[in-house]
């Protein structure tokens, strides 16, 4: 399990294109490590879902970092999965 905001300019698909041209990790160094020690192949084992969906403009950096921060309390992603922080 990993969980990640998508809060650039260009919203989820700026951090969709960021897994696409990375073999899949987004250049998290957990799912980096997975990868390598798996082979490129592993990545067709990973599964994306949207959680949550805010318009960019209309939520503050704050509120963005506090939902990702529930959703990884509530799937503890920090302690069995993949998110190192």
């Amino acid at each position: 399990m990993y969980i990640g905001k998508a809060d650039g300019n260009e919203g989820i698909w700026q951090r969709w294109g960021c897994y696409v041209r990375s073999d899949g990790t987004g250049y998290n160094d957990r799912l980096t490590k997975l990868i390598r020690d798996n082979g490129a192949d592993y990545a067709q084992n990973f599964e994306f879902s949207i959680l949550e969906y805010y318009f960019k403009g209309e939520k503050s950096k704050k509120f963005f970092d506090q939902r990702e921060s529930h959703w990884k309390n509530v799937f503890h992603s920090r302690s069995t999965g993949l998110n190192g922080n």
